[in-house]
């Protein structure tokens, strides 16, 4: 049986879990840097969550990492050479990293230098599409040198995986540039839904669009692109500005990606609470809140 450990418990890993439960015998515990924030009630939320899920949770990375034989890290792109960094003094020899981050080649290829000097095991994982749908059978790419015994654990554990022939980054350089284009969509919909909103045209709009790309329903696609970045604006910037520091090494100054980056920070700055209202409610408040928003420096 498998000790699990997850570094992060957030949808993706809540997600996971629920269908390793099914293949195999594990025993899965979780440390959430949550579990440490100041106010008490942050914490129980997590806590909560770890309970609901049936999993035990850690008050620490080291207290999760101890004995572990797979060590799943599910955090922000911006947080995943840190953890790597202090899981490294931790985890146990010959034990499984998969690093499923949506962050740059050159992150992950940093991380596993720091994970294999501590004689760990680094797989790099991209997760190609949202979680939340096929759970633990979304499907995934892996890469880097110990490629093929990665993908031996997860057929154990009932997923589905690719391996990419190259070195450590190669998958995830495959997701952040589709990174470009999915989070970029979704960045392109909402400034044409405010533009469209407040130019009292927006019918015209998207009636205009299903005639020229009928296959396409754009109010659905809206309505979820919105929504997914009112939920998770924050974290996708942090991705966006990895896909950047990618796009840089490639000679390429990605304005397409600042302004992505832009608009999904944005929004997920407002902490909208209207996730089961329609699309247009979301985008009158964000039209409400233009004139306070200012151009802002997101460390692109």
């Amino acid at each position: 049986m498998y000790k699990i450990a997850l570094i992060g418990f957030g949808e993706v890993a809540s997600s996971m879990i629920e269908g390793w439960k099914t293949a195999m015998s594990v025993d899965i515990c979780a440390f959430d840097i949550k579990t440490q924030h100041s106010l008490i009630s942050v914490r129980e939320i997590k806590e909560a969550e770890y309970v609901k899920a049936e999993i035990r949770g850690c008050e620490s990375l080291e207290h999760a990492l101890n004995g572990a034989d797979l060590v799943f890290s599910f955090v922000t792109a911006d947080q995943t050479l840190l953890v790597a960094e202090s899981a490294a003094p931790y985890i146990k020899k010959g034990a499984i990293y998969f690093d499923c981050n949506s962050c740059a080649p050159q992150t992950k290829q940093r991380a596993c230098k720091i994970l294999s000097e501590n004689e760990a095991i680094y797989i790099d994982v991209a997760i190609m599409s949202p979680i939340h749908t096929l759970k633990h059978r979304t499907p995934m790419l892996i890469s880097g040198l110990h490629s093929q015994k990665g993908a031996d654990v997860f057929l154990q554990l009932n997923m589905i995986p690719t391996i990419v022939q190259g070195d450590v980054g190669t998958a995830s350089s495959i997701k952040m540039m589709r990174s470009i284009m999915v989070k970029g969509f979704e960045a392109l919909l909402i400034e044409c839904l405010l533009a469209a909103r407040k130019a009292g045209v927006e019918e015209q709009v998207f009636d205009s669009l299903e005639v020229s790309d009928p296959e396409i329903k754009w109010r659905r696609r809206m309505s979820y692109a919105l929504n997914r970045v009112t939920v998770h604006g924050e974290r996708r910037a942090a991705e966006m500005r990895e896909v950047l520091s990618m796009l840089h090494q490639l000679g390429i100054d990605g304005k397409m990606a600042k302004a992505t980056t832009f608009w999904q920070q944005t929004v997920g700055e407002l902490k909208l609470k209207v996730h089961d209202k329609e699309y247009q409610q979301h985008a009158d408040y964000i039209i409400q809140k233009l004139p306070e928003i200012e151009v802002k420096d997101y460390k692109l």
